[in-house]
């Protein structure tokens, strides 16, 4: 026998999913720099393991100064007559 799939069940099967995969994502790049497969990437590439987690923002002075980077603006383009 062939069962036919409800297509508004198979709907909320993948808005289930999708929310699923963005909390869980939020979570996670919260608290690590990349993903696992990204991670292994860079240390593959790189030759040594490189950092997975993120540095605790909780122990930042707060009194410490804020760098900015600052980069040269481009020069303005120039009309030819």
């Amino acid at each position: 026998m062939h069962r036919s799939i409800d297509p508004m069940g198979l709907v909320v099967f993948g808005i289930a999913i999708f929310a699923l995969r963005a909390a869980t994502s939020c979570w996670w790049l919260a608290r690590y720099n990349a993903g696992p497969a990204e991670w292994l990437c860079h240390s593959l590439v790189s030759g040594s393991p490189q950092a997975m987690r993120r540095h605790d923002t909780a122990s930042v002075r707060a009194d410490a100064p804020v760098r900015r980077i600052t980069r040269p603006r481009p020069a303005p383009l120039r009309e030819e007559a």
